[in-house]
């Protein structure tokens, strides 16, 4: 693997919420792709939720991208055959944009 500067090692790609109607008057949610980035990604910790079936562990990432990388609370990052939904955006070190994620099941 090529070595990127500032330790971004993880290629993401980056997806935002698309609303279209459906035949019944409702709304499908997809995703549309905004791009491919280079990512520094790490674990932040976890919790329990409350699910239909029972609980549900909710495992946190923060994910770093090089700005400026548009990304946004509602997108999502694809990485590693998971899907991170985005929490939060804050830039962080200079050139860089902070997200706090969590992950959903695909």
């Amino acid at each position: 693997m090529t070595e990127v500067p500032g330790g971004l090692r993880a290629r993401v790609t980056l997806q935002s919420p698309t609303r279209t109607s459906d035949d019944l008057g409702g709304a499908i949610l997809g995703w549309t792709h905004q791009g491919d980035a280079w990512a520094r990604i790490e674990a932040a910790g976890g919790g329990r939720a409350a699910a239909l079936d029972g609980e549900a562990t909710r495992v946190r990432w923060r994910v770093a991208l090089r700005a400026p990388s548009s990304a946004a609370v509602g997108w999502r990052i694809l990485w590693n055959g998971r899907a991170l939904r985005v929490l939060t955006v804050a830039p962080a070190e200079p050139g860089l944009l902070t997200l706090d994620c969590e992950e959903e099941t695909l």
